[in-house]
């Protein structure tokens, strides 16, 4: 258990390999984009998803970890 722990831990502190700001800065412009679309029911549609993966960017994982 002790090397588990201990590569578990190595893993844990590796810096992440993008900017996660920067991801949420696409996204956001992406986002503000569709909900301007010429077809504001896509438009909303495509908002709501690019949304929800903002907020997977800024919990840091689809399950929060």
């Amino acid at each position: 258990m002790k090397d588990y722990d201990a590569v578990k831990d190595v893993i844990n502190n590796m810096p992440t390999a993008y900017d996660p700001d920067k991801v949420v800065e696409q996204l956001e412009n992406e986002r503000k984009f569709w909900e301007n679309a010429y077809n504001r029911n896509l438009g909303k549609e495509k908002a709501r998803s690019y949304e929800h993966a903002i907020e997977i960017v800024k919990g840091g994982g689809a399950d929060g970890n």
